[in-house]
């Protein structure tokens, strides 16, 4: 697992963390079910604390990322596929990028609408927020 993006992460946005809004109801409840994050807010595994990248909030759950409101129409999805030892740390050497719809009418695979793999995490979270701009400003 690569933990090393989201500590760092963690420790530079601490100040800008906002409290984790958990009475969602309707279209963006719907979402949040879809992906497993309803569950996990419900469940506690999420602090009342939600980490942000770029002001975008940012969902961890083993070593798959959630880039993206659950709320809105798109979300990005980043699975790590492996890592390396680097001193005493795995760090990501190989990701695959997801841009995914967040309807959940839709069949899982129907869902996503571009897909790539990086060779690192800080390659895949910068593409991760090109497409999920893009995506919300209706550039597709």
């Amino acid at each position: 697992m690569c933990y090393n993006l989201v500590t760092l992460l963690k420790k530079k946005e601490r100040k800008r963390l906002k409290p984790l809004h958990i009475g969602c109801l309707g279209r963006a409840a719907r979402r949040r079910q879809t992906f497993g994050l309803w569950a996990a807010e419900r469940s506690g595994i999420m602090e009342e604390k939600q980490l942000m990248y770029k002001s975008v909030p940012l969902y961890r759950k083993g070593n798959v990322l959630y880039y993206g409101d659950p709320g809105k129409d798109y979300i990005v999805k980043l699975q790590i596929e492996d890592t390396k030892k680097v001193s005493d740390m795995d760090v990501a050497s190989k990701v695959e990028v997801s841009l995914q719809l967040t309807d959940p009418n839709i069949k899982h695979r129907d869902r996503i609408i571009k897909r790539t793999t990086r060779g690192g995490l800080y390659e895949a979270m910068d593409i991760a927020g090109i497409w999920l701009k893009r995506a919300l400003a209706g550039q597709i």
